[in-house]
């Protein structure tokens, strides 16, 4: 556990909790050192899905601009790199305020719940700067449409950023916590390798079709793959125990 952040893992989960409530969970050069050290220790033989939650009313607020020093910034790319190559899903649940950076952690997780609430902003070009470096994962989660954000920096809603694309829904209270047991619980009881090779496939192949494109080109290999699951141990076991009506081996097994 370190000063800015804490981790856990569990039955097969791995909570990270930004816990760096003195600056709103500030991008500090400390805590981002803290983040991508925490995300080296992660065990993915065990870890099949990793969390990223916070304390306080912010889950960041963006670069810790009080510390005088935004050198640390040069430490985000590292983080935001290690985050989108995990190869276990990762949701993210905000109860809170986002800004800067802390959107760009955001755009690399899978999953994002939020309360309606909480509070969204591509805020940068406020005070004189720009997204660059978070943009391109950002991007990839907003409808064009909504690409206006980043040119006024204006703050939205949970409700709002679900529209756009940005949060994948909202829920208050009880609830949130109970679509992220189901979220996680649909993650448990999926086949690991599997999962890890469709998030694979969503990251490589999640633009549209395009009128030129050749067809065969694009679906041969990809039919290619998908054979090769099927001749898999694990596509074995998944499918005798489909026929057997019996829980395969990697799901959570019921008391």
């Amino acid at each position: 556990m370190g000063d800015h952040l804490r981790g856990d893992f569990g039955a097969g989960i791995t909570t990270i909790t930004l816990d760096s409530q003195h600056n709103r969970n500030a991008l500090s050069g400390p805590l981002l050192r803290e983040f991508v050290s925490e995300l080296e220790r992660i065990d993915l033989e065990q870890t099949r899905v990793v969390v990223l939650r916070h304390v306080g009313p912010a889950f960041c607020s963006g670069v810790d601009l009080r510390a005088g020093d935004v050198s640390a910034m040069a430490e985000l790319p590292p983080l935001l790199e290690s985050l989108w190559n995990l190869s276990a899903p990762v949701i993210a649940v905000i109860d809170g305020a986002v800004r800067g950076g802390g959107m760009g952690i955001i755009a690399t997780a899978d999953i994002v719940l939020s309360t309606p609430e909480s509070s969204f902003g591509l805020s940068e070009v406020r005070i004189g700067v720009t997204p660059t470096t978070i943009w391109p994962l950002v991007a990839q989660r907003l409808v064009p449409s909504a690409q206006y954000l980043a040119l006024t920096g204006e703050a939205f809603d949970g409700l709002h950023a679900a529209r756009v694309g940005f949060v994948t829904e909202t829920h208050s209270g009880v609830e949130l916590e109970a679509e992220l047991d189901r979220y996680v619980n649909g993650i448990l009881c999926s086949a690991p390798n599997a999962v890890a090779a469709t998030k694979r496939m969503l990251r490589l192949h999640s633009g549209p079709l395009n009128a030129g494109d050749d067809l065969s080109a694009v679906l041969d290999p990809l039919a290619e793959d998908s054979i090769a699951r099927f001749q898999s141990p694990e596509a074995e076991e998944g499918i005798a125990a489909f026929l057997e009506k019996r829980s395969p081996r990697w799901a959570p097994q019921r008391a």
